[in-house]
């Protein structure tokens, strides 16, 4: 991920997390990345499991999946 990407998902999860944020900025935040975390993708023919990069922010108690690149 850019960083670019992690300002964005930075944001995303300050928004998520609505009155817990409190005063923090984007810039303050911690992040911690975990690799290769499972999770489950729904599709037409049911749900498939895979494993993709999360991202978790200790200040807040929350994390998110950032969005991939489409190809």
């Amino acid at each position: 991920m850019s960083e670019a990407e992690i300002e964005c998902a930075k944001e995303a999860a300050l928004a998520q997390a609505g009155s817990l944020a409190g005063k923090l900025r984007p810039e303050e935040l911690r992040v911690k990345r975990v690799r290769d975390k499972p999770c489950t993708l729904a599709t037409a023919r049911g749900p498939v499991p895979l494993k993709r990069e999360y991202l978790y922010f200790p200040e807040l108690n929350t994390g998110i999946f950032p969005p991939r690149h489409a190809p």
